[in-house]
C-alpha cells in the first residue's frame, strides 16, 4: 500500500518474463487513492496486471484486445488499510495477449471511467 513507485526487473530464464512491481497507485479525479497496479508480468507473449481497485469493473484495452471484469480477488491488506469501503472483493489479476500497441487500465467508479496508461517500459 506504498503510494511511491518502485521498480523491480525480474528475469526467469532470461527472455520468457519480465516481472515489474509497480506500487502505481490509481487515484480519481479528485486525487483519491481508488486502486493500485502492484505488479505487472510479461509471460510468454502475454502481459498479467495485478492489483486492486475500489470499483466494479475493470480492464485492459489495446488496439487488438479488450478484457473487462469485475474485481474478484479477496485483499485482506486493502481492507484493514481503507477500513469499510463496500467492495469486499476489491483484488484482481487481468491477462491478455501482449501487443505492441499502447495498452491501457482502466477502471469505472461512480458512472466514471479513469484510464491509466501502462508505462511505456513495460510494453
Amino acid at each position: 500500500m506504498n503510494k511511491s513507485q518502485s521498480l523491480e526487473i525480474v528475469s526467469k530464464d532470461g527472455i520468457n518474463q519480465q516481472q515489474e512491481n509497480l506500487d502505481y497507485p490509481l487515484l480519481d479525479s479528485a486525487g483519491r487513492h481508488i486502486g493500485q497496479i502492484d505488479v505487472v508480468t510479461i509471460n510468454d507473449g502475454r502481459i498479467i496486471v495485478e492489483g486492486w481497485a475500489l470499483s466494479r469493473l475493470v480492464g485492459l484495452t489495446s488496439a487488438d484486445h479488450k478484457l473487462e471484469r469485475a474485481p474478484h480477488m479477496h485483499r485482506s491488506d486493502v481492507l484493514e488499510h481503507l477500513g469499510e469501503t463496500g467492495f469486499d472483493t476489491p483484488g484482481f489479476r487481468l491477462e491478455m495477449p501482449m501487443t505492441p500497441n499502447h495498452i491501457v487500465f482502466w477502471l469505472d467508479l461512480g458512472g466514471v471511467r479513469y484510464a491509466y496508461p501502462m508505462p511505456k517500459r513495460i510494453i
